[in-house]
């Protein structure tokens, strides 16, 4: 049984413009700049950093070195190297061989300042780790499939251009690619080679669980089989990835700012003193630099904006979690309290002992894991019938078999999720209402930034300066290759960071925030003007797996939880809705009509299908969907199943 458990969000951000929460009594320029430097500061370091520790990477990997794990350890340390000497405590141990290393790696023409930006580039660091890893996780297994698609590919490049040739192919490399990921060797006996020589240099040999798992729990362990795919594709020259996330953008990216920082920026005198008492002093300190009056129901401000110098986030915290966050502070402060007085050496000591002890849980953690995996294949299998039944949390947008029926009482809204019509609707009535991506586009005026900030750039002659780019390659796993990118990309950024700074480049992606809000708050006050509030909304579980190729992106998952805000929204799988003729069941066809050349264009928004009498009839498409997505509903909720044409297991004639 499926239970529905929804904890409040620990936090919640409020964006509004910078200025609106400065004082008007003190001198906002002065703040704007201080903020503006901390924010320019804090993106040509970080900059720098994900260079060179991707360099850091490709280095290990070509002197067949193993790759160490990217701690915030190593992130600080790469980012100091890349940094002014400053005049606290230096380095010592591990940290300062580290320091080294990057120091030796790849000599910068100049290094950064990083004065005072010691609270805002840890934050970084922790954002950069997650980067990295969300990198692998979200992407290695499609990684996969493109590299054994390119490799084939252009191994049987010339029969591939038969269409039956190819088809064969894409069926036979699913199996494949099926085989590495699951440790199997099913597909045709004419891969087996290829397979048995290449699996372990794509994937590990040794995994806890499943790859899917192991992905998951030590993502950094597969930066060797990406690189290794990588180069590959280099050699055949064919569509390469990116295995290490880079900051490329220059147009100035948000910092967070909590008290610890907010002392670091604006306070010159008895900064200590501040430092020693944050919570003594934090209400003092926010209310002298900015004016925050803004307030959010259950929930309290958390001395912490994220902003980029024209816009700011303003963090709360809910109240469940205030006194929680208390004791880890409180925690975290004794900590640091017991470690004074101690040496360097008994510090780290401390800290190895620690990381050693991770460690253990770490592997006690997967042992166990391991141990009852054994014991569950020894349980006999018990019948589905006599199992109990376990209560599971439901995913965020649940399935109406998921559910009990009686949740599913009520008036409902249909909608059919597409490219060009983002969404088709209907309710029990037949009343239809659409949300189409030309109509976002408009509310957005999306191309019209695009197109403002393209003008602006020509005239500030920035894209004549990017163009000279075009011959490096990033994605390269070549070591001199990539140093030869770093350096001219270096050099651009030096010639356009003035640039870059100018307020109209976040002014723009202020604007684009806005009516990107207002369009989507005013697609659901029509939906529920439309309708009513009280409507359930069925909408099919249709997701794009990947940009289609010549078409603008459309958003999918952003827009239903912003109908969630309002409305329950429920899944339903739409498997054949778009294929099958909701009157007649029968498969439709795409309607063909002659253009102003007399050439055959197909219609895609028209479908056709044979008529009860015989003849010729047509159909929206999108409104063919919601019809055939009721049709599915109203099946579930008499019978608890589909109609038998929509079944998986139907084979169409």
């Amino acid at each position: 049984m499926y239970i529905k458990d929804e904890p409040p969000d620990k936090y919640q951000c409020l964006k509004i413009p910078i200025r609106k929460i400065l004082h008007k009594d003190i001198d906002n320029n002065e703040t704007i700049q201080i903020i503006n430097n901390a924010v320019m500061r804090t993106n040509v370091i970080t900059t720098k950093t994900y260079f060179l520790l991707r360099l850091w990477v490709l280095q290990k990997y070509n002197n067949q070195q193993e790759i160490p794990e990217i701690t915030e350890d190593t992130i600080r340390m790469c980012m100091k190297s890349v940094m002014k000497s400053s005049a606290g405590p230096k380095p010592k141990g591990n940290n300062l061989l580290l320091l080294q290393e990057f120091q030796n790696l790849y000599s910068f023409p100049s290094v950064e300042d990083g004065k005072n930006l010691s609270a805002i580039l840890n934050y970084y660091a922790t954002t950069m780790i997650t980067a990295i890893e969300n990198n692998i996780k979200l992407h290695f297994m499609d990684y996969i499939h493109r590299f054994v698609n390119s490799y084939f590919k252009h191994l049987y490049m010339e029969e591939i251009q038969d269409k039956d040739f190819k088809k064969q192919l894409y069926t036979e490399l699913k199996v494949v690619k099926n085989d590495i990921i699951n440790n199997t060797l099913l597909c045709d006996t004419k891969y087996h080679q290829w397979i048995n020589e290449t699996r372990y240099k794509i994937v590990p040999s040794e995994y806890d669980t499943n790859y899917y798992y192991d992905i998951k729990a030590t993502p950094q362990k597969y930066f060797k089989y990406m690189i290794f795919m990588n180069t590959e594709l280099e050699r055949i020259e064919g569509k390469m990835f990116q295995f290490f996330p880079l900051q490329t953008n220059i147009i100035p990216r948000h910092i967070q700012i909590d008290t610890k920082a907010l002392i670091e920026l604006f306070v010159n005198e008895k900064m200590g003193e501040y430092l020693d008492n944050i919570e003594k002093y934090k209400d003092i300190l926010w209310s002298k630099y900015f004016n925050i009056k803004q307030s959010l129901r259950k929930y309290v401000f958390d001395y912490t904006i994220i902003t980029d110098g024209y816009g700011v986030s303003l963090r709360f915290l809910h109240k469940n979690f205030v006194e929680q966050e208390k004791t880890k502070k409180e925690r975290m402060k004794n900590g640091r309290k017991s470690l004074k007085g101690l040496t360097k050496e008994q510090k780290e000591k401390i800290k190895k002992d620690k990381e050693e002890q991770q460690k253990k849980i770490k592997e006690e953690r997967k042992q166990q894991r391991q141990s009852e995996n054994e014991k569950k294949k020894q349980i006999p299998k018990v019948k589905k019938s006599e199992k109990p039944k376990e209560e599971i949390p439901l995913p965020e947008f649940p399935y109406i078999d998921e559910i009990p029926k009686e949740q599913l009482g009520g008036k409902h809204i249909f909608i059919d999720p597409g490219k060009r019509s983002l969404f088709t609707m209907m309710d029990d009535d037949g009343k239809y209402f659409s949300y189409t991506n030309k109509q976002r586009i408009n509310e957005t005026k999306r191309l019209k930034y695009q197109a403002l900030l393209k003008n602006y750039k020509d005239k500030l002659e920035i894209t004549s300066k990017e163009n000279t780019l075009s011959g490096y390659n990033s994605k390269t796993c070549n070591v001199e290759k990539f140093k030869e990118y770093i350096t001219e990309k270096l050099n651009v950024n030096n010639e356009l960071y003035a640039l870059y700074q100018k307020e109209k480049f976040r002014q723009y992606k202020w604007y684009a925030y806005i009516n990107k809000k207002r369009s989507e708050d005013n697609m659901v006050n029509k939906i529920i003007n439309k309708y009513s509030k009280d409507h359930i909304i069925i909408i099919g579980d249709w997701s794009i797996g990947k940009q289609m190729r010549n078409f603008i992106s459309t958003p999918n998952l952003t827009l239903k939880r912003k109908l969630q805000e309002k409305f329950k929204v429920y899944n339903i799988d739409e498997f054949r809705t778009s294929c099958l003729c909701y009157k007649t069941e029968e498969p439709c066809k795409n309607l063909y009509l002659p253009d102003k050349k007399k050439k055959e264009r197909k219609i895609h928004s028209i479908l056709t299908y044979k008529m009860e009498n015989k003849r010729k009839g047509c159909i929206n498409r999108d409104k063919n969907g919601c019809k055939n997505i009721q049709k599915v509903f109203k099946s579930y909720m008499e019978t608890g199943e589909r109609p038998e044409k929509y079944k998986r297991e139907y084979k169409l004639e």
